[in-house]
């Protein structure tokens, strides 16, 4: 086996397992696109609009096992990927952010997430475990929340209200994982922290409202929708309200 057709696949963040496997057949595919976007050309505005770095996608055709070994046993180490991909874990309830390892993989120095994993081939013992398997493994680049464009604009100064008021929220999850009101959850991954957020005040969804729209009127930053989310059962969509529904806020809200 060539080194350079060795990848690692290790969760950073939080720390994890690690997962060791070889290349497939065919080169990894980078895609990617530059941020540009054309718009509706308004009066004295330019036709195009920067909207910021969308990530990259990385396609990495991967084997486990060597086809020959009748007595290798892949099926634990496929798990264990799969788990990189699927397990929530931390105050953002997002999978893990991996590291890849591999001469031959291109942009291995930024940070990953595991979007998908298709099966294309795989042989079996009697008793059903796969002893090969040939994957392709399809990767996101990983952008943190704070970098995920809003539709509308801040000055500078609103920027340096958000950014404290995150730090703040930040802190309070560290305070609330180390405390008694924090449970914890077995998974591949290790121990997985569960914030309960505390909740006292409530608010009824009005027409137009969106969970980032209440967080700016009920918590002073869009950006803070996610701590609604949390206390109303991990909410993905901030647009996946309905009108009438009550939703709980965190404590520092007011009723509305």
């Amino acid at each position: 086996m060539a080194e350079s057709d060795i990848i690692r696949i290790t969760a950073i963040d939080p720390a994890g397992p690690a997962v060791q496997c070889r290349l497939g057949d065919g080169p990894p595919k980078f895609t990617g696109q530059n941020g540009w976007q054309f718009t509706a050309r308004p009066r004295r505005e330019a036709m195009t609009e920067f909207m910021g770095y969308d990530p990259y996608t990385l396609i990495v055709p991967v084997i486990f096992g060597d086809g020959i070994d009748i007595t290798a046993d892949i099926d634990p180490m496929i798990e264990v990927l799969r788990g990189l991909g699927r397990n929530l874990v931390g105050p953002r309830i997002e999978p893990a952010v991996l590291k890849i390892e591999c001469p031959a993989v291109p942009f291995t120095w930024l940070k990953w997430t595991l979007n998908d994993m298709t099966l294309s081939t795989e042989y079996k013992k009697r008793n059903g475990s796969r002893y090969y398997a040939a994957l392709n493994l399809t990767f996101f680049e990983y952008v943190p929340t704070d970098l995920v464009a809003t539709k509308s604009a801040q000055s500078v100064a609103q920027k340096t209200v958000t950014a404290a008021k995150t730090k703040a929220a930040s802190s309070q999850v560290t305070t609330a994982a180390g405390s008694s009101a924090v449970g914890s959850a077995q998974g591949a991954i290790g121990t997985i922290p569960v914030v309960n957020w505390p909740s006292s005040a409530t608010y009824t969804v009005k027409k137009g409202d969106t969970l980032e729209t209440i967080a700016q009127k009920k918590l002073g930053s869009a950006t803070m929708w996610t701590q609604i989310a949390a206390l109303n059962g991990n909410i993905r969509d901030p647009k996946s309200i309905k009108v009438g529904q009550t939703l709980r806020l965190p404590a520092s809200a007011g009723s509305g």
